[in-house]
């Protein structure tokens, strides 16, 4: 077993034959030898309810390739070859081609070995593929599985920490996968890690289809199924790996999060795990399944701390990733594997055919989502609120000071000395007063980031 999309498996053998479409768990697949530009399909490997995962190969290098096709159920129906949106849901159809498309191209530019590498990206037959790296592995909890369901410490260290390096990678460039499941998490023959399937699109179309039931998305961070959203960023996924960790040192996986704010309460890892792990990595584990972001870890870096750092080390992914190398002599002592083992990924790219999907198109995609860099508009609320701030700022330093001068020297109100004890005051309460305007806008702006850093 390989790569594949959420869902269930597919056995390749008579998955899609030549004699046609077969049904695979409500899908039509594309049936073998279909060509995809370069690509030639050879089987299903896989089926889940917004997309179908195909095994490939590549025309010229007779080499493998894994392709994910934009197949969403409830909203689509085959056309032939094509794919058609139902009338009722062709606008949330849109929405979710457009986000598959411009996520894809945006993961294209990531370049790490544990993070899926996206080599080809084309919009055709009225849907969306996406050509792949095929990775040969198991998915996580296969791997759980083959170490009789509880992992030990020194195994989940050497996933853990190429793994939050690919993650710290992929949010460089402003990329999430907020679907992380045991079956995203494939580990490779190799014994690496590669994070597949990411799902951001798939988030925002289930916020456009009824509700189902949301105790089943277990992984799922409670911001992403609140009726009302929440602050969505690295936190996120934070909170989807660290119940991966809990399902590796317990053996069963938490409660979802619905689950939770029903009332039902999660037993700590630090206290269903305790002795067979290191307590810091255990209580990280528990603040990464956190119900409010804010008391989660705000990025892998910062989590990265608790989780891998063993008693007494100095490790930190930020000079593992980023620092000079004079400094990586001084983590020696951690337990982490070197960062020559993991690094770059490097893959040739394919061609798809069809309309291929360039970063100018994703920059179009995603214009309504990403917040100005610096507008005339926001230029102009800035200054509104600067000179707002100035003048109220004045006109009540200015009260304060005729208050304080009525009362200090009530001889002299209406003279110079009044005017020497207002001036001041009001001096002082416009700068507070600019100065809180300033603050507003910034609070604004980063909740505007953090609530628009992607559309769902």
């Amino acid at each position: 077993m390989s790569q594949k999309t959420s869902g269930s498996p597919v056995e390749p053998p008579a998955a899609a034959g030549a004699a046609g479409h077969s049904r695979v768990h409500g899908f039509s697949p594309l049936p073998t030898g279909t060509r995809i530009g370069e690509l030639v399909i050879q089987s299903v490997l896989g089926a889940g309810e917004f997309g179908i995962t195909y095994v490939t190969e590549h025309e010229k290098r007779s080499k493998r390739y894994a392709l994910k096709e934009y197949f969403p159920r409830v909203l689509a129906v085959p056309e032939g070859r094509a794919t058609r949106p139902r009338k009722e849901t062709s606008a949330a159809y849109a929405w979710g081609l457009d986000r598959f498309l411009s996520e894809a191209r945006g993961l294209q530019e990531v370049k790490h070995s544990a993070i899926v590498a996206v080599l080809g990206v084309t919009q055709q037959g009225g849907t969306g593929c996406v050509g792949m790296a095929y990775e040969n592995g198991v998915d996580f909890s296969i791997w759980l599985h083959e170490r009789k369901r509880i992992a030990p410490q020194e195994e989940l260290d050497a996933l853990l920490a190429p793994l939050l390096e690919g993650m710290a990678a992929a949010r460089a460039s402003k990329v999430f996968h907020f679907d992380i499941t045991p079956d995203c998490l494939i580990v490779r023959e190799t014994g690496g890690p590669v994070l597949v399937d990411f799902g951001v699109f798939r988030v925002g179309l289930r916020r456009r289809m009824p509700p189902g039931d949301l105790r089943q998305l277990v992984y799922t961070a409670p911001e992403l199924i609140a009726p009302t959203g929440g602050p969505i960023g690295p936190w996120t996924d934070v909170y989807s790996l660290a119940g991966l960790l809990y399902l590796a040192v317990t053996g069963r996986p938490p409660l979802s999060a619905a689950e939770r704010a029903a009332g039902a309460t999660l037993e700590p890892a630090a206290s269903a795990a305790k002795g067979r792990y290191r307590s810091e990595f255990l209580q990280g584990i528990d603040a990464g399944l956190k119900l409010a972001p804010a008391q989660r870890p705000r990025t892998v870096d910062d989590w990265s701390e608790a989780l891998l750092r063993p008693a007494g080390s100095r490790f930190s992914l930020t000079r593992l990733i980023g620092g000079k190398p004079g400094k990586r002599s001084a983590e020696k002592a951690s337990a982490v594997p070197s960062p020559a083992k993991f690094g770059d990924a490097r893959e040739e790219p394919v061609s798809l055919g069809g309309l291929p999907v360039e970063a100018d198109r994703v920059r179009a995609l995603s214009a309504a989502s990403a917040p100005p860099a610096r507008s005339f508009g926001s230029m102009a609320a800035g200054l509104t609120l600067g000179a707002i701030g100035l003048g109220g700022g004045s006109f009540l330093g200015a009260v304060v000071g005729f208050g304080a001068a009525k009362y200090l020297r009530p001889e002299c109100v209406g003279g110079d000395c009044a005017a020497q004890l207002i001036a001041p005051f009001a001096v002082i309460g416009a700068a507070i007063g600019v100065w809180e305007a300033i603050r507003f806008a910034g609070r604004r702006d980063r909740l505007r980031r953090t609530q628009s850093e992607v559309d769902l």
